[in-house]
């Protein structure tokens, strides 16, 4: 494996951990923000 294929694979895969984790957070909002409207 090149450096550079090694790069972009980790770039990669930052890249989705970042994207999992802001979609989380958002979802935990958007729910925080119903229970609270709901109640």
């Amino acid at each position: 494996m090149t450096p550079v294929t090694l790069g972009g694979c980790l770039a990669g895969l930052v890249a989705m951990i970042v994207g999992i984790s802001t979609l989380a957070v958002i979802t935990a909002q958007v729910a925080a923000f119903l229970v609270a409207d709901d109640d």
